[in-house]
This record gives structure tokens, C-alpha cells and sequence, in this order.
């Protein structure tokens, strides 16, 4: 299935992952023409920089496994 949805940096995503403790969201931080990289949000207030990674673009598609969007950027 195509992504329907352009991934951009500065998005939020959440991660769908039927494990409550694996349900994080991310912030796209980067792109290249088939990988993402991603940094976990963390709360606010907090001095804690997650590592950024990287996620193949195909996991995008708001399917279980894969990641939906949260918040768009303009």
C-alpha cells in the first residue's frame, strides 16, 4: 500500500503498537529518499535528548506496526 501521507519534518507520529509501553510519539528530524529520522518527544521541562534513528518511510501508513500522524506541520 503507497503512503498517502507526505512525511515532513517536524511531524508528530505515533508509533501503533499493540504494547502500551511501545506506544511512543516521534518527531521526524530529517529525511532522506527512503528513510526518516526520527527522535522520540519527550515531556516538556525534561534536560533528556533521545538519540534520533532512522524508520524505513514505508512504516508511515497508519497501519498496526507502522506509525500514524498526530500532528502536521504547515
Amino acid at each position: 500500500m503507497p503512503n498517502e501521507t507526505e512525511i515532513k519534518v517536524g511531524q508528530h507520529w505515533q508509533e501503533l503498537d499493540p504494547r502500551p509501553e511501545y506506544q511512543r510519539t516521534v518527531e521526524v528530524v530529517g529525511l532522506t529518499t527512503d528513510q526518516a529520522c526520527i527522535r522520540r518527544v519527550v515531556e516538556p521541562g525534561t534536560n533528556r535528548m533521545p538519540p534520533a534513528r532512522w524508520a524505513k518511510r514505508s512504516r508511515f501508513n497508519g497501519q498496526p506496526g507502522g506509525y500514524k500522524l498526530l500532528k502536521d506541520v504547515k
